[in-house]
């Protein structure tokens, strides 16, 4: 069966500087007079350039290696693998065999022959090595040099067929024609289209009819992905192109885009909130046709950078395009771009790899089943979706290899391909395949390696790509998919028509629809930070922002946002700025200073290290003279001149002082405003510094808002209006349990706190906060097993905690419960462990004690 790769070719440009002695080996393996760069001799000392194909050729040649890593340890009909099997090296193997020899005859053509592809798109990069060791693009380098070639002027289309690996054709000609044939047959069981906006758009697109699989009488069994560079989101000029592959090809296109893309092109999507967030923002702007308009496929992908991946099932109207689903695959503990912010680089070609791996997973998966629709199994979507991001993730960790006097150069024939006569090209590899693969065989040799072949030691290689599809277990399907899925931070969940339609929902609502109605799942959580319903680990959307757990998307939203607003403050270069003036706001006891100091700690490289140690605490309920808050000004103008950015954290900021209510805003004024304060007679600035007030009277933002809306006497006369103008962002922190709006507590429903939708969240809060509490404050009771460490408590006690309707301090209560408790060095928390009830009764209920001791029916 053939797959045929259609698109734009490019030639990726690579500078880099080699990290040890400018090496005689390039001097000696040098050729001037037919190298492709004129003039490399008078460059940098100790810097190479190297190139390379991209674009389409990119991804076939991606799509090669998968394929042929998948089918390396093949051993029986079944599609049982096992990369153990065969002794071949991978490059031994179709389709990668035929591949790579045609890539070799083009390599040859580009170093005998450059002008040859002057008409080629030209991209340019810097690579560099950055702090974990890898070698990455930074984002400078990005068109950071400029070669003696000249740039794109007219791209050809260019068309791979890829099949079975028997090479019937072999071209060595400029990628401006045809190149690549591996083919057994006219039909096409899988169409990839490299869509980098230049020329598949253009025109009348006639040339789809002719093609060979569009005129088969089996065109109703082939299968198209769009990867699309720029997507076209101009509905007023609607593309030829994409109505004649949707027209030829009804409800078996896979269009793939990545969010960022779309942002570009003027696509509303909020980025690094919450997927919730993201998700209907997507589908909004898809069904008012603002994406694609009358042209969307019934497949849509959509990555958010390095952190998820979304597939979204359409139908399509004359009037408006639906989302019938979506299946997302996201990060748990981190937002869109976080992945790659922590790696501080990038990979160009990370998409290609993504859809490289998608395009190879959906071909094997239909040859074996054709009759399946895609929308039907949506385990399916999600194990390829997940595979595809590791791809991607994998990809962007290892970044390239050290270039060594080994690997500097590529083996190539200087004139056909078996007279023994080579070239040696200068080459950049992957430090480690994006695919598992057995290490060398002792009979190969780092001349027979191509990119991207493993490089990395199989002790820490993780074995997610001995084809993912072939690895499920019969009795637990998702086993496996779960298993590689946690090992990198990632879930997957279905979302409904009707979840989609309500922006109330959160992703949580999902899973806890499965959730049976008792307090196993969450006792299970407490003791092994898991859940497991019928014998598979339950895959929950818990988000980490530094040492907070939670799994709100309204938390996850705001603390995202004041973090990026807290960025965005420091790295902004006045001359004289004004205060950031932030509110926290939550029920006493609910950790409003361990939030805020929470974001900080999150802070990345050297906008962490301003605010470092720069935290002063102030509350403001001991205070009654405005004098007194000098002190923490004058601490916060040392901090600063010492090069730090201060953080002023001032508690219980809407407090009273002598009957007069919200008495401090008025005396917040003109730091806020104008950045100094007044100590006696004189005035001091107080320069580049960020204000957080904590509420006390208050729980929300908006309970504290009304008090202007509602025109309230006390906070117009203390200038409340004035103070609420001055902030640039606040939070909210949940409590733990559901209060009305007007602050009273919630009665529990007939059907029981672990029956009502809004109940079971906020028992996942508390299991949550409970085992992370225990982790800290009863260490001993904590014994690695399964993977994860689990807490050896007593069932009852674990259940004490979560229906408890009355801590009178909030979280510190639960706190205060365990550290009461007579747990230090013990091994188990059981309720004899338990102080006595009237202590008990200090922070909780009599019930807390009756349901420890299994008195409460």
């Amino acid at each position: 069966m053939t797959i045929r790769i259609y698109g734009d070719i490019t030639l990726d440009n690579y500078e880099y500087e080699h990290p040890g002695d400018f090496t005689k080996t390039y001097q000696t393996n040098l050729d001037l007079k037919t190298h492709p760069y004129p003039g490399l001799s008078k460059r940098i000392r100790n810097r190479f350039v190297v190139r390379q194909f991209g674009g389409a050729y990119l991804l076939a040649q991606n799509l090669a290696v998968a394929l042929a890593s998948w089918n390396k340890g093949k051993v029986s009909k079944k599609g049982d693998f096992d990369p153990n099997t065969t002794k071949k090296g991978l490059h031994e193997l179709p389709p990668w065999s035929g591949f790579r020899k045609t890539l070799k005859g083009m390599q040859e053509v580009l170093a005998r022959n450059p002008a040859a592809f002057d008409d080629i798109l030209n991209l340019f990069y810097r690579v560099s090595k950055v702090s974990d060791n890898s070698y990455r693009v930074r984002p400078e380098g990005y068109e950071g040099f400029t070669l003696p070639i000249r740039r794109h002027k007219d791209q050809e289309l260019f068309r791979c067929l890829l099949g079975s690996g028997v090479q019937k054709k072999q071209k060595t000609k400029a990628p401006s024609e045809e190149q690549i044939t591996f083919e057994d047959d006219d039909q096409a069981t899988l169409c990839v289209f490299n869509d980098g906006g230049i020329r598949l758009r253009q025109g009348n697109a006639a040339w789809l009819e002719s093609e060979p699989w569009a005129k088969s009488p089996d065109r109703g069994k082939t299968w198209a992905i769009v990867k699309s560079h720029e997507p076209k989101v101009d509905t007023a000029r609607p593309s030829s192109f994409f109505n004649k592959l949707i027209n030829l090809l009804p409800n078996r296109v896979v269009f793939v885009m990545n969010a960022d893309d779309l942002r570009r092109n003027g696509v509303a999507i909020s980025s690094s909130l919450s997927w919730e967030r993201s998700v209907n923002d997507l589908v909004s702007q898809i069904e008012t046709q603002k994406i694609l308009g009358p042209d969307v496929p019934t497949h849509l992908v959509i990555t958010f950078d390095f952190d998820a991946a979304m597939y979204l099932h359409t139908s399509q109207s004359k009037e408006n395009a639906t989302v019938e689903q979506a299946i997302l695959v996201y990060s748990t503990n981190r937002g869109e771009g976080e992945y790659q912010s922590e790696l501080n680089g990038s990979m160009p070609g990370a998409q290609t790899i993504f859809t490289s791996v998608l395009s190879g997973l959906i071909h094997t998966h239909f040859l074996e089943h054709p009759e399946i629709q895609l929308q039907d199994s949506s385990d399916l979507i999600e194990k390829i979706l997940t595979y595809a991001l590791i791809a991607k993730q994998r990809m962007l960790k290892c970044g390239f290899q050290p270039v060594t006097d080994n690997n500097m150069f590529t083996r190539v024939p200087k004139s056909g391909y078996n007279n023994g006569v080579v070239r040696l090209i200068p080459t950049l590899m992957y430090h480690e395949s994006v695919f598992a693969l057995p290490p060398l065989s002792e009979n190969e040799s780092s001349d027979d390696q191509q990119p991207p072949e493993a490089m990395m030691p199989s002790t820490r290689r993780p074995d997610a790509f001995s084809y993912p599809l072939g690895r499920d277990d019969d009795t637990s399907p998702l086993r496996q998919l779960r298993k590689d899925q946690s090992a990198y931070k990632l879930s997957g969940v279905r979302l409904d028509k009707d979840w989609l339609r309500r922006s109330d929902l959160e992703i949580f609502d999902v899973f806890s629809n499965d959730l049976p109605q008792s307090p196993c799942p969450f006792v299970d959580y407490v003791r092994k930070g898991n859940m497991e319903i019928a014998g598979e680990e339950f895959p929950l959307p818990i988000c980490n922002i530094g040492k907070i757990k939670t799994i709100s998307s309204r938390e996850i939203e705001s603390l995202r946002a004041i973090r990026r607003l807290i960025h965005s403050y420091l790295v902004e270069n006045d001359g004289a700025p004004t205060p950031l003036g932030l509110a926290v706001f939550g029920q006493p006891g609910t950790g409003k200073s361990f939030t805020v100091k929470s974001v900080f700690k999150t802070l990345q490289g050297s906008v962490k290290e301003l605010v470092e140690g720069s935290f002063i605490e102030c509350n403001l309920s001991g205070f009654s003279d405005p004098e007194d808050l000098s002190i923490y000004f004058q601490t916060a103008r040392d901090l600063r001149l010492a090069g730090k950015v201060p953080v002023l954290f001032f508690d219980e900021f809407d407090c009273s002082v002598d009957r007069n209510e919200f008495y401090w805003l008025k005396h917040f004024l003109a730091p806020l405003q104008d950045g100094v304060f007044t100590s006696g007679h004189m005035t001091h600035p107080i320069g580049k510094s960020i204000f957080v007030f904590a509420g006390s009277v208050s729980s929300t933002f908006n309970e504290f808002g009304e008090k202007f809306l509602n025109g309230d006497s006390n906070f117009v006369h203390s200038k409340g209006r004035d103070f609420l103008s001055r902030l640039q962002g606040h939070i909210d922190i949940g409590g733990l349990w559901p209060i009305h709006s007007d602050g009273s507590t919630k009665e529990i429903p007939e059907s029981g706190i672990f029956a009502d939708r809004e109940f079971r969240k906020f028992i996942m809060r508390r299991a949550i906060l409970l085992r992370e509490i225990l982790r800290m404050r009863a260490p001993s009771i904590f014994q690695a097993g399964g993977g994860t460490e689990m807490a050896d408590i007593d069932e009852k006690v674990v259940e004490a905690f979560l229906h408890e309707e009355k801590y009178l301090h909030g979280i510190r209560s639960i706190e205060a419960v365990i550290r009461m408790s007579s747990i230090s060095g013990a091994r188990r928390f059981t309720p004899e462990c338990l102080p006595t009830k009237e202590q008990l009764q200090m922070h909780v209920s009599p019930e807390f004690y009756k349901r420890a001791f299994g008195l409460v029916l």
